[in-house]
């Protein structure tokens, strides 16, 4: 039986057969890139090439301050704040803890709504009104205001990779610095930012890649930037090509972004192997230090939360509930979202099932789509629906069909390693005895994986449709240039009240978004507590079983 045992395990390794499928796919993610390469060797017109000439250095300067200041204020909100909730003890640290997460839940472009509101004549922060009218006449000043606005929505990757960091400490040396009398703020400096350091980096490379493929909040601040210039090229100059040129600078950009985040997520910090996994030693807070500590974390989530959410909840009193288009962008987004979540999910499920247990190049290549900027796959999305609708006869049914079937297959090619991710989390914690077991028992692959699979797979088919959903309900860039004609989501209607500068119209599309996104995000938290290998609720798991 053993020797069968092997040679099942042996068959979940990626034969050519297995492999086709997931190649075809990846063939299908990278095709938006292939069509913006081709689209950038395409000849572009003398206006778009002086457009380019000219504004292309204000676009990559306006793109560099933005980043440089989002991973700043993500590193200054993220890092302190998760040593705090890690090694020190004061009350109200959990709860703190978790309500430090929740900031991801609203988009970028959200945020500019609400700041923007707050510092207008009347806001809540109106008396600040006068400082922010200032920046916002520079253009280095609104890169500089976009940039805190977009920091101050994703520092949430930095206070969770700075916390995973954080709690893979080695025991042995910050007990070894507590012995000499080290406090917890010289064990930060000395210790803490040493070992985690990589995870730092990491999550500082995805703040920079969000905030450079941003263009809800950039667009709405009128920043220029490569996404901006984007969108310029495409509307004003009806040039793709020279869309797709500055798309692919804003590729390669990112490209570096996504090798400095596997590079410090692949990294090891400085953790001595004796005693690793034990409970880290705390620091007990006094009561003055503890209410600092429990003050400062929850003055950053006023700020970035609470206070955001108050501005629009005054300016949706103030202007009323929304009348029709809300109702019929909220269907069509559910709808949207549901039906790409679906579509998906089968896919991700399909790829998880080829590819099994074994590290591949294809697993990485499927994480191309995601990593692209959702601005760039439009672009080379939206130039392979003109080729097909080129050849298709003038009907208004057909460009309908074809736009929204290139929406879903965006979705899909954007989104399949947010799901795949999830499902390869709950397929990991599958014993493989007992898919090779199955395998053994039963040779109909469909049958086996209806009845075994998929039943111990659920939670993470049921997680990853709930990020994928999440995910496109804030989806604005993609939605904005492939959307049939017709088609409105919470997104771009919330997008197309804020640019009319309504903003009470907005306030409603834009709290929903936030609310939806609300709901991973609290379930994501509950991850968060004894994480550690070694903690107390693992050791009691392992102890039961």
């Amino acid at each position: 039986m053993a020797v069968s045992f092997a040679r099942a395990r042996h068959s979940f390794r990626v034969g050519p057969a297995r492999a086709a499928g997931p190649v075809l796919f990846v063939l299908l993610t990278l095709l938006p890139l292939l069509g913006v390469v081709g689209l950038a060797l395409a000849p572009i017109s003398p206006d778009a090439q002086e457009f380019l000439t000219s504004a292309l250095p204000r676009y990559m300067q306006g793109t560099g301050v933005v980043m440089l200041t989002a991973v700043g204020t993500a590193l200054l909100l993220g890092v302190a704040p998760a040593w705090l909730t890690t090694v020190c003890q004061f009350p109200g640290r959990g709860v703190l803890a978790v309500l430090m997460v929740l900031p991801l839940a609203a988009p970028g472009y959200v945020l500019s709504y609400a700041w923007s509101a707050m510092l207008a004549p009347g806001g809540l922060l109106a008396s600040l009104g006068g400082a922010g009218a200032g920046l916002a006449n520079t253009e280095l000043g609104r890169a500089g205001l976009a940039g805190l606005v977009i920091g101050s929505a994703l520092f949430p990757y930095v206070f969770i990779a700075a916390k995973a960091g954080f709690t893979a400490q080695s025991v042995c040396a910050l007990e070894a610095a507590r012995l000499a009398g080290a406090g917890p703020w010289r064990c930060f400096l000395a210790i803490g930012l040493a070992g985690a350091r990589p995870a730092v980096v990491a999550g500082a490379a995805l703040v920079a890649m969000e905030a450079a493929a941003d263009y809800g909040t950039v667009g709405y601040l009128g920043v220029d930037t490569l996404t901006t210039g984007i969108m310029r090229a495409w509307a004003a100059f009806a040039d793709v090509a020279a869309a797709a040129q500055i798309g692919l600078g804003l590729a390669g950009l990112v490209a570096v972004l996504v090798w400095l985040e596997r590079a410090g997520r692949g990294a090891r910090g400085y953790a001595a192997s004796s005693a690793r996994w034990r409970t880290l030693p705390g620091y007990r807070l006094s009561r003055g230090q503890g209410f600092a500590a429990g003050g400062l974390l929850g003055l950053i989530v006023c700020v970035t939360l609470v206070l955001p959410l108050l501005q629009l909840g005054l300016l949706l009193a103030e202007a009323g509930w929304p009348r029709r288009a809300f109702w019929a962008a909220l269907g069509q987004t559910i709808g949207l979202a549901g039906a790409g979540a679906m579509l998906t999910v089968v896919v991700a499920t399909a790829l998880a099932v080829a590819l099994g247990r074994q590290a591949t190049g294809l697993r990485v290549a499927v994480a191309t789509g995601y990593a692209l900027p959702g601005i760039v796959t439009a672009v080379g999305g939206l130039s392979v629906i003109s080729l097909l609708a080129a050849s298709l006869p003038p009907s208004t049914h057909f460009y309908t069909a074809l736009s929204l079937a290139g929406l879903l297959w965006v979705y899909v090619t954007r989104f399949a390693e947010a799901g795949l991710s999830q499902i390869e989390a709950a397929r990991a914690r599958v014993p493989e005895r007992v898919e090779a077991a199955a395998r053994l028992l039963e040779p109909r692959a469909l049958v086996r994986w209806g009845r075994v699979a998929a039943p111990l797979w659920a939670p993470g088919l049921l997680a990853g449709g709930l990020v994928v959903a999440v995910e496109i309900i804030k989806e604005l860039p993609a939605t904005l240039l492939l959307r049939p004609f017709g088609v409105e989501t919470l997104a771009t209607r919330a997008h197309a009240y804020a640019a009319d500068e309504s903003l009470g119209l907005a306030a409603a599309p834009a709290l929903v978004i936030v609310a939806i996104g609300l709901v991973p995000a609290f379930v994501f938290t509950r991850l968060l507590p004894n994480s550690r290998p070694g903690s107390t609720r693992l050791a009691d798991q392992a102890a039961g079983e």
